[in-house]
């Protein structure tokens, strides 16, 4: 996201208004300014086929869409399907897909290994907003571009539409009013940040800076969420007091 100062202030690159220098927030459209000074910047290169987050997070990804493809195969055999070989039909069909999850997972394998060279490039930023992360791959970023143009080119909506998806992971941010849980693994140097019910980025971090960043995101955190507590119970109050009349 860039924004220009100019010398009354910063302008939003999302309405165009212009906002004081020390504001955090547009007070047109609401859009968060960036940290001029983050507490942490840092870039690391992240191993991937010995890395048991990224591992953990393939076998999730097989694992849900597996079961959700048994489930609507057993619904559509059980509808639609023939029934003095129902079992048979449906195991058959499972052993088929069980074949091209496992291509599937020998693939994103070989692509870890051989198009990224078991690494991964990225960015991290803790500063005033949250914690925002950006891929520094380049042959990443093309290739997502390539299949969003491979996927147009050739009619299929799903191969653009994963391409654009990937797009939108190249970077972002999680706001610390969103940060609902961290998960700390010191012996290797990572943190995982959670919302209300998933992991949204795990901060991959270097043996030097990991013990700061932790401290940082537990301060953090608790004070977003202290605010988050006394604005609800503000506004309990607010209800009560409004109901009492």
């Amino acid at each position: 996201m860039n924004v220009s100062s100019g010398l009354g202030g910063q302008t939003c690159p999302e309405c165009g208004a212009v906002s004081s220098a020390q504001s955090q927030f547009c007070g047109q459209c609401g859009a968060g300014f960036p940290d001029p000074s983050p507490e942490h910047q840092w870039m690391i290169s992240i191993p991937m086929l010995d890395n048991r987050f990224m591992l953990y997070d393939l076998v999730k990804l097989l694992f849900w869409t597996g079961l959700i493809i048994a489930i609507l195969m057993f619904v559509m055999l059980a509808a639609f399907g023939p029934g003095h070989d129902f079992l048979e039909s449906y195991f058959q069909l499972m052993r088929m897909f069980a074949y091209v999850l496992a291509g599937f997972a020998v693939m994103f394998l070989a692509i870890m290994l051989l198009f990224f060279g078991n690494r991964y490039r990225t960015g991290f930023t803790v500063d005033r907003n949250g914690v925002g992360w950006s891929s520094l791959m380049s042959r990443s970023k093309w290739a997502n571009r390539a299949a969003v143009v491979a996927g147009i080119l050739a009619a299929k909506p799903g191969v653009a539409g994963a391409g654009l998806l990937a797009q939108s992971q190249e970077q972002g941010i999680v706001e610390w009013d969103e940060i609902r849980k961290l998960k700390f693994y010191p012996a290797l140097c990572t943190i995982s940040v959670m919302n209300s019910w998933r992991v949204v980025i795990r901060l991959n971090c270097t043996p030097e800076n990991y013990p700061a960043i932790a401290d940082t995101l537990k301060r953090k955190a608790t004070k977003a969420a202290i605010q988050i507590l006394g604005l609800m119970l503000s506004l309990l109050i607010s209800a009560s007091q409004r109901g009492a009349q």
